[in-house]
């Protein structure tokens, strides 16, 4: 799949399948309901106004499908400067704090009106974190295109086109998860069960993609989420050249590594061909990423200007 239809499925047809599911739940529970149902309640837990039973289907069909197709509207247009993430995770942040805790609030009036909203709203949160996280990580960049790509740079995102087919269905199993620990706590049941290790799991995921960067100021790493991060100025930069990573034996761990002391550190994600970045502190740091041989070329064109300008 192109970066363009992965977006499309994560920031378009997913979040849509799940607000017509969402409104399916509803339509189904109709006939079962009373009308009309609680639209609100105390802080006591004791219904205070009523609405008719259709105008939740009707806002949750609508408002969210409005919303979906203008966040991702504006994804598309921002995908020339790399911002696409931002709108598919800002997408599905809103959707799971909106239609599953107006699911819930109808289907459930067919056996009780006594709802724990409060940790709904709670696990609402947890789960749209979660989900947001892993739908703005887990998306590949968008190519260049027409855009002209500045000659003074590199960038490069290691294993995000590795994990982008999966996308989709990461943030499928984390929707259905999270409005599974919508319903719980709802219910006044141990919804943490859920919401916790969904929320640590995107959390942790999102560090196992780089994005690497190499100008005139130097090399820096980041995480998707801007953190962790690691910046190395160039005229802390003695060479570079292209070697084989070996996260557990080069850096002790898979993944980021980036303490202060010697012989070495680095950020790996994966094993493979990478930079040995020998620094004047003299601790090398290693760095796995994609196109290694393109990054070790700017990096060294680089050091050359920089040398240059000191003469």
């Amino acid at each position: 799949m192109t970066p363009q239809k992965i977006f499309r499925s994560v920031a378009l047809w997913l979040p849509l399948a799940f607000i017509a599911l969402c409104g399916l739940l509803q339509a189904a529970a109709l006939p079962l309901l009373p009308d009309p149902i609680v639209s609100q309640w105390s802080l006591a837990g004791e219904p205070v106004s009523w609405r008719p039973a259709w105008e939740a289907l009707v806002s949750t069909v609508v408002i969210g499908t409005v919303m979906t197709a203008s966040l991702y509207s504006a994804g598309v247009a921002a995908a020339a400067h790399r911002h696409h993430r931002i709108f598919a995770g800002l997408s599905w942040m809103i959707l799971m704090l909106g239609p599953p805790m107006f699911t819930v609030i109808v289907v459930a009036q067919v056996w009780t009106t006594r709802l724990n909203l409060g940790q709904a709203f709670l696990a609402s949160l947890f789960s749209a974190m979660a989900v947001a996280v892993a739908a703005a990580t887990h998306l590949p960049p968008f190519p260049e295109g027409r855009r002209r790509r500045d000659p003074r740079q590199w960038s490069g995102a290691t294993a995000a086109d590795r994990l982008a087919p999966q996308a989709t269905i990461v943030v499928a199993m984390c929707a259905l998860l999270g409005a599974s620990a919508v319903v719980l706590a709802a219910l006044g049941m141990a919804w943490w069960v859920i919401s916790g290790p969904l929320l640590v799991t995107a959390f942790s995921s999102a560090q196992l993609i780089t994005i690497a960067r190499i100008d005139a100021r130097g090399v820096s790493v980041r995480a998707p989420l801007g953190v962790p991060r690691l910046t190395i100025p160039l005229r802390e930069i003695e060479s570079v050249e292209l070697t084989r990573i070996e996260p557990l034996t080069d850096i002790g761990r898979l993944g980021w590594n980036a303490r202060i002391g010697p012989p070495q550190e680095g950020v790996a994600v994966r094993a493979g061909e990478g930079l040995r970045i020998r620094r004047t502190s003299g601790v090398d740091f290693l760095l796995a990423t994609d196109d290694a041989p393109a990054a070790e070329r700017m990096l060294g064109a680089q050091l050359a200007a920089e040398r240059a300008l000191r003469q």
